[in-house]
């Protein structure tokens, strides 16, 4: 009997330890702030036209009013995608960002936000848990860095390299479309300051053509008097 009710005593205990806790109970869409803690587990709810995928072992608040709602990512990862139709601009950790489909990892006092989208990885810092979040880069994410990233937001490997065989068509797209763009923004900026330069000289030589005639005028004028 002892050994049935340490059995059921056990199961009791990892069940609850590999569910997700949310405080206030059921708070999601209810209640503001609503904070939320995975254990072994990932965790998927809908929330104002987006799907949020919090992986397992990570905190996240909520707070929000009738205006705005801010994501707050405590700790660990989360997985944000748009399942409405429009773009909605989201606060995470005071960061305004486009809600299309974002992997975010906080570790700390440091944050990263990958926009899958445009492939551009925004990393921020802060000095203490209640210091705000300064940016300190953001640039197209190379290979390297892409896989080092995006890796520890799965858990077994084939699926990882179904996402990896998605994504490398569209990562090198969109790299040959940002490289096209910034060299169309470049040879821009080159025939612009070619036509300054050009515009520079033109003028420079209209002043120096009136000023040899105001010498000229003037040498001409002395030795008639």
């Amino acid at each position: 009997m002892n050994g049935l009710l340490f059995f059921i005593t056990f199961f009791t205990v990892v069940v609850a330890s590999a569910q997700t806790v949310q405080v206030p109970e059921a708070c999601i869409n209810q209640v503001s702030p609503c904070l939320i803690h995975t254990a072994e587990a990932d965790f998927q709810f809908d929330y104002d036209g987006q799907r949020v995928t919090l992986l397992k072992e990570a905190i996240l608040k909520i707070t929000f009013d009738e205006k705005k709602s801010h994501f707050e990512l405590l700790d660990g990862r989360i997985v944000i995608k748009k399942v409405s139709k429009n773009l909605k601009t989201l606060s995470i950790d005071g960061q305004a960002v486009k809600t299309g489909w974002l992997m975010v990892s906080r570790s700390a006092n440091t944050l990263n936000i990958l926009d899958m989208k445009s492939f551009a990885m925004n990393r921020f810092e802060s000095d203490g848990a209640k210091s705000a979040f300064k940016a300190t880069g953001s640039d197209f994410v190379d290979k390297n860095e892409f896989v080092g990233f995006t890796k520890f937001f799965f858990h077994n490997l084939r699926d990882y390299k179904s996402f990896l065989a998605i994504q490398a068509h569209n990562w090198k797209r969109e790299f040959e479309a940002q490289n096209n763009s910034q060299t169309k923004v470049l040879m821009r900026t080159i025939a612009s300051e070619q036509k300054k330069a050009r515009a520079e000289a033109e003028k420079n030589s209209v002043n120096a053509n009136q000023a040899k005639k105001a010498r000229e005028l003037f040498f001409y004028r002395t030795f008639e008097r």
